[in-house]
């Protein structure tokens, strides 16, 4: 009679309230209080109240197996049964991952096996599912003692496993891995299944996979729990869960994923790609500026191709262009829109003397979690991108976690600000610069300006005398270092420069060049341990391209013939400049410094000063006095000052000792040092003289 009275109130009620505050145990109470007085609507409006709630889902996840159970129990609760379908759906890796797993019904692992989004690597899930089948055995079985098993033993678990094993992806198994952790267990596979796996990892013969098992799973790329850079750490290790084939598969299918997260939050140096030649160290221009996602950007180059450029770029996102320019053809200094488009070309000041160009190579890329800052030697041209090689450094930084104090940008953020603004840039793209956090930023910026710049002060802040703070600071000033410096031009050197840039390369002031004493009369002033790389004319005739290409990338390499013949010239530090890829120029520019002295035993802080063995630099800069700078007294003053003819920009890194350098080892002396701290250089080293009647390719 109670329960009729109860059924008539509930029945009569037009709506019921949701109470949010209603915690899941207390529902579940109410539900099943609800079904033993048979009150249909309430059994309705609870269930829904339950899945409704996103708070609920944490409580579902954590008991499982108990609501499971209940909603099995129960037939009333079909909106539950089925929300409960779609939850296991929805979070097979949770479910994997739960504290739970063993007790699982088969039901549900089977669910969870059927699932593409099942988040883990196939040999991580077929170690689960063993490990879930021999706990259904009530025999206590050690699965890494096979060799101990019983035949029963194989024959109960087959029967455990005997829905779980046909949607096992083993395809997706690294062959190693699969040798030692599935071949053990070949009794439980049906032959069908083990044949096809073993012709498969033999033959690599593409079989016709059921659709249902023929896509690749692996942990997730980017959720609330990962961090960016553990994303990267799964890009990277591909080939250690998958075999050759199906990594390959799977790099391809990721392609359209991995556009979306940041690949550099750690900064690397690569060299641009030229087509056959495929490898980690080389990059795409189309990879670098991710055409789709791409929001805005700022780039600089000395000359440009603007069809091809403007193919590389979105056409409805503000690009602002810093290029070289010329009176003689009716340009001038400042900004200007192209019309019809949303392009802002820049035309940085010029130095006094009229000579110089813009020459530096920056590419400020912005996507819509990060930023990304790419310093090279490329000109944004195809040639440079697609034909011969630059050097490139690429970092990503993220978005600047607001909750945090803002002290204004420092160090690396702050040079590329200055930068920026020393060409014309007062609000454009500097505006977006505070967004980002630059603390792992990794490359120490060495810029030069057009100028003359006065006092040691302003001399430490551009060209060669940045390198010396640079050197300075991160390694310590030096006595003995071998210097070796790669260009694809050269100014008019002689031996009072060289002795000028070597200071600055050992970290000693670039001033004390000039009050260096004069040999006495009858010694000889030996030149400084430095050798400059560049190629030789047979090296360009030789080189592996079509005529006309050729041509093109020829008219880049330069070195005055009149500067050369000049007794002044320092001929005996040219070196030839041989590419690694086979027939191929550089338009690149490296220097390579290493410290010939080094502590008897490794520092406990590897990244001292005491431990750099050395540093290196990539960028724009060639090898001239208007590239780098040269060291004068001002006749008016008499303050030291350094005069600066081109816009360059550059990185620095200083380089630290590994822990095999402390230890005897000639094998190790014998390698190639930079290339052992994957320093990408792009020719061949030590690099050789100039055979027989070889010269430098000069330019009239």
């Amino acid at each position: 009679m109670l329960s009729k009275i109860v059924q008539n109130l509930f029945n009569n009620v037009k709506t019921l309230p949701r109470d949010k505050s209603i915690p899941p145990p207390l529902l579940f109470d109410l539900l099943i209080a609800a079904d033993e007085l048979c009150l249909g609507r309430l059994i309705d409006h609870t269930q829904k109240q339950l899945c409704d709630s996103l708070d609920c889902i944490n409580f579902f996840l954590d008991n499982l197996v108990g609501i499971y159970n209940l909603t099995t129990q129960f037939p009333h609760f079909q909106i539950l049964q089925r929300h409960f379908t779609m939850l296991i759906e929805n979070h097979p890796t949770e479910i994997f991952n739960s504290h739970y797993f063993l007790e699982l019904p088969e039901e549900i692992l089977l669910s969870c096996l059927r699932n593409d989004n099942l988040h883990l690597y196939e040999i991580e899930i077929w170690e689960k599912v063993l490990e879930w089948g021999i706990n259904q055995i009530p025999r206590k079985l050690n699965r890494f003692k096979v060799e101990d098993w019983e035949v029963e033993d194989f024959i109960e678990l087959e029967m455990k496993l005997k829905k779980c094993i046909p949607l096992i992806r083993f395809y997706h198994i690294k062959s190693g891995i699969l040798y030692n952790d599935v071949i053990p267990f070949q009794p439980i596979i049906p032959d069908s299944i083990f044949n096809n796996i073993l012709k498969f990892h033999l033959t690599n013969d593409i079989l016709p996979l059921p659709i249902e098992i023929s896509n690749v799973r692996c942990p997730e790329l980017y959720d609330n729990k990962a961090t960016l850079s553990n994303t990267l750490k799964l890009l990277d290790s591909i080939d250690k869960y998958f075999g050759y084939f199906w990594s390959r598969i799977y790099a391809r299918k990721l392609h359209g994923s991995i556009e979306f997260f940041p690949r550099y939050l750690e900064g690397v140096t690569k060299l641009t790609y030229i087509p056959g030649h495929d490898g980690d160290n080389y990059v795409k221009f189309d990879d670098l500026i991710q055409k789709s996602i791409l929001k805005q950007a700022f780039l600089s180059s000395m000359i440009v191709d603007f069809a091809w450029l403007s193919s590389k770029l979105p056409n409805n996102r503000q690009i602002v262009l810093a290029k070289d320019w010329r009176k003689e053809d009716n340009e001038s200094q400042g900004l200007n829109g192209i019309p019809n488009t949303k392009y802002l070309i820049v035309h940085a000041p010029k130095a006094e003397n009229g000579f110089g160009c813009f020459h530096a190579k920056l590419m400020l890329l912005f996507f819509d979690k990060w930023m990304r800052v790419v310093i090279s030697s490329g000109n944004l041209v195809p040639q440079d991108w697609e034909l011969c090689e630059n050097g490139v450094f690429i970092q990503d930084f993220l978005v600047r976690d607001k909750s945090k104090e803002f002290n204004g940008l420092q160090g690396f953020a702050r040079d590329i600000n200055d930068f920026l603004v020393s060409m014309g840039l007062k609000t454009h793209i500097v505006n977006l610069l505070p967004e980002y956090d630059y603390s792992k930023s990794k490359a120490t910026l060495i810029p030069s300006i057009p100028g003359i710049h006065k006092g040691m002060e302003n001399i430490k802040r551009f060209g060669h005398g940045r390198i010396c703070k640079a050197v300075k600071e991160l390694c310590g000033s030096r006595d003995d270092v071998q210097l070796e410096f790669q260009s694809s031009s050269i100014g008019s050197l002689n031996k009072q420069y060289l002795v000028e840039f070597y200071q600055s390369a050992r970290g000693l002031d670039p001033v004390s060049a000039l009050s260096r004493p004069r040999p006495k009369k009858g010694e000889v002033d030996p030149l400084p341990p430095i050798t400059v790389v560049y190629p030789s004319s047979k090296v360009v005739y030789e080189s592996k391209y079509e005529y006309s290409e050729k041509l093109a990338i020829a008219s880049t390499i330069c070195l005055s013939e009149k500067a050369y013949n000049k007794d002044t010239f320092p001929k005996e530090v040219l070196r030839n400049c041989i590419s690694k890829r086979d027939g191929k120029l550089m338009h690149s520019k490296f220097a390579l410094a290493q410290f010939r002295e080094k502590p008897n035993d490794m520092p406990l802080n590897v990244e001292s000063q005491e431990n750099a063995g050395g540093w290196y630099y990539c960028g724009s800069h060639n090898f001239s006095e208007s590239a780098w700078g040269k060291v004068t007294t001002s006749r008016e003053t008499k303050e030291l000052q350094i005069r600066i003819n081109n816009w360059e920009l550059g990185v620095f890194f200083p380089i630290y000792r590994k822990e095999q350098e402390y230890l005897p080892n000639q094998d190790y002396d014998k390698k190639d040092w930079f290339n052992e701290h994957s320093v990408p250089v792009p020719y061949i080293r030590p690099p050789p003289r100039y055979a027989g009647n070889e010269t430098p390719k000069v330019t009239l």
